[in-house]
């Protein structure tokens, strides 16, 4: 398959954009897991425990769906927290292009843009659209510190600041229309499920808590922590397929 000079160029700095924050938390008693991707990839999940061994991607093939990141009903004495993302599909390679959190009954969410790599991305908190400029100081009934933060022209970073619950953070940063995650914890994740696995190890473990997936089943592991709304629920406020006929309408609209 063959790509012109600029996509590659493109390619290459996405790749350095989204891949600069290191893996390994600084404080050795710190764990941090992620997800990000980059143009031509697919979204790669890094879970718990920093055991790049069970790294795995989530296939274009799966991709334009909700996946459950993380999902802890027991989190900060029963708050309870959850963060879902949704990819999208581009030709034969998928990204993350939203992130959804879930504290208490509050919600955040952060959409990245559609193709303009100058453009902000878009958020709502409890399903309410606000504008990028504004200034974010907190939001699940005012316990969480939050700051949505322009590092340049073309990236934001988004950091909820979790630290009344032991030193916990969530860091959703944006380049184009690409997002990524990372999470911070010093142990509060001692009971949570989704592709992150289970904390700390990083285990791949099933919805019913005694199937363990191989680190070679990275694809069955994704389907598995597929969101049914249904029975998930969703962090979004417009279904994936809404969400992907708008954004495949804007990026037409770009390159037409």
């Amino acid at each position: 398959m063959k790509y012109s000079l600029s996509k590659l160029v493109t390619a290459l700095f996405c790749f350095a954009i989204l891949s600069t924050t290191v893996v390994q938390a600084q404080d050795p008693q710190q764990y941090q897991a992620s997800v990000y991707g980059f143009m031509g990839s697919d979204p790669h999940v890094t879970p718990w425990g920093n055991n790049m061994g069970r790294s795995f991607d989530i296939p274009a093939s799966k991709g334009g769906e909700d996946y459950i990141l993380l999902s802890n009903p027991d989190y900060a004495d029963g708050l309870g927290l959850e963060i879902q993302i949704r990819t999208q599909v581009n030709d034969h390679w998928s990204f993350v292009r939203a992130v959804g959190i879930r504290i208490g009954d509050e919600t955040f969410e952060i959409e990245a843009s559609a193709s303009d790599y100058t453009a902000a991305p878009r958020y709502w908190v409890n399903g309410k659209e606000h504008d990028t400029a504004d200034t974010i100081t907190s939001f699940a009934s005012n316990v969480v510190a939050a700051d949505m933060l322009p590092l340049n022209s073309k990236q934001y970073r988004f950091e909820a600041d979790l630290s009344i619950f032991e030193g916990d953070k969530i860091v959703v940063e944006t380049f184009g229309p690409y997002c990524r995650v990372d999470m911070y914890t010093y142990g509060s994740f001692d009971s949570h499920s989704g592709l992150l696995g289970t904390f700390p190890q990083g285990i791949k473990l099933g919805r019913d808590e005694s199937t363990i997936f191989g680190d070679d089943d990275g694809e069955a592991f994704a389907q598995e922590w597929k969101v049914v709304p249904a029975q998930d629920g969703t962090l979004f406020h417009a279904t994936a397929a809404t969400s992907a006929r708008s954004s495949n309408s804007r990026l037409s609209r770009a390159s037409a």
